[in-house]
């Protein structure tokens, strides 16, 4: 981390004055994130007053790695179900224990500020707002060949808290802060949040398995194409969106490398695959055959025989990765292509049921 402390050497210390005024507060969920959780903590130590992790049933060594944090504060969701809902409250009632107008931050552990972010006049800035402003940023997704990202939007992080509850219904991918009902919205785009979850393609495609099973257990009605291109977004990103990445980043993440363990395996699998197998014994055949587990990668045995897919099965599948590009097309780009991918899922998904 010697390039990043380097940079915030000097902000954060002839700075402590201006920053004293409200607590910078990080609220982070956790769950058997060993591979990564070290780099997140030795950035989020560097501007964070306090780090708030909410472990949900580890048995990795993430609270041994935590422990040794001093701005870290641990606690317990012993819940068995996956409730952002749940955690996002846990998490806020631990950070209100700290006072008031704070500034809060909801980071997940692979998220990590460009350097810009510990400015002194960034932290002077973060003073300086008014109490229920939140401030979003942009997603610096690192692609798995390290070379390049791409771009794209996130929902607020920050929140200048004054107090209020996060009023979002929604119990998946909701908004991290409270801002329904909240106008005083700012989208910072200088800063960016590097993005290190597709730095392992295989690591992300077991992920976004389980996300995908988790979600149609969630709400069977929900459209097999729809998740299908929800959790290949990545793969259909345009040639033209991606840009090189800068050299300091690029030294950055070539000196965190080393820390980072993507290959986070016991007996042969990532954690979620355990999960994705106890998920599949709750699911009838003909629907874990709609839902993209193996068909990228056939070397994933775990779940082959569990499944039932027919020909026309292995034919939707293939109209889906070969349309995935053309999938991320925007409408002003090209309406045209827009429309009719839209449309001809919209018929797939009525007729793959």
């Amino acid at each position: 981390m010697q390039i990043i402390t380097e940079m915030v050497k000097f902000s954060v210390f002839t700075e402590k004055s201006i920053v004293a005024a409200r607590k910078i507060i990080v609220l982070t969920p956790i769950k058997n994130e060993e591979w990564i959780l070290e780099t997140f903590l030795n950035a989020a130590e560097l501007y964070a007053d306090v780090i708030i992790l909410l472990d949900q049933n580890s048995t990795d060594s993430s609270k041994e790695i935590a422990k040794r944090y001093k701005k870290v504060e641990i606690y317990e969701n012993n819940s068995r179900k996956f409730n952002e809902k749940e955690r996002q409250n846990l998490l806020l009632d631990k950070a209100r224990n700290h006072g008031s107008n704070n500034v809060i931050i909801s980071l997940d552990a692979d998220e990590i500020f460009t350097s810009d972010f510990y400015s002194p006049e960034n932290l002077a800035w973060l003073q300086s707002l008014e109490i229920g402003t939140s401030i979003c940023y942009d997603w610096a997704n690192i692609h798995w060949t390290k070379d390049k990202y791409w771009l794209s939007k996130m929902q607020p992080i920050i929140f200048i808290d004054n107090g209020q509850k996060n009023l979002d219904k929604k119990e998946f991918h909701r908004t991290r802060v409270p801002v329904v009902g909240n106008k005083k919205i700012i989208y910072n785009k200088q800063t960016k949040v590097l993005h290190l979850q597709y730095i392992n393609k295989e690591r992300l495609r077991s992920k976004h398995r389980w996300y995908q099973l988790h979600e149609f257990q969630e709400n069977r009605d929900i459209s097999f194409v729809h998740l299908y291109r929800k959790y290949h977004h990545m793969f259909g990103i345009k040639k033209d969106s991606y840009k090189k990445l800068p050299k300091e980043w690029e030294n950055y993440l070539n000196e965190i490398y080393h820390e980072i363990r993507c290959n986070d395996k016991s007996n042969g699998m990532f954690w979620w695959e355990t999960e994705v197998l106890k998920i599949m014994e709750t699911i009838q055949p003909k629907d874990k055959a709609k839902i993209d587990l193996d068909f990228e990668l056939n070397q994933v045995k775990h779940f082959s025989d569990s499944r039932q897919m027919k020909i026309r099965d292995k034919i939707i599948f293939m109209y889906l990765s070969l349309t995935q590009k053309l999938h991320g097309v925007k409408f002003k780009d090209n309406f045209i292509i827009y429309i009719n991918i839209r449309v001809v899922d919209y018929f797939v998904g009525k007729f793959w049921r």
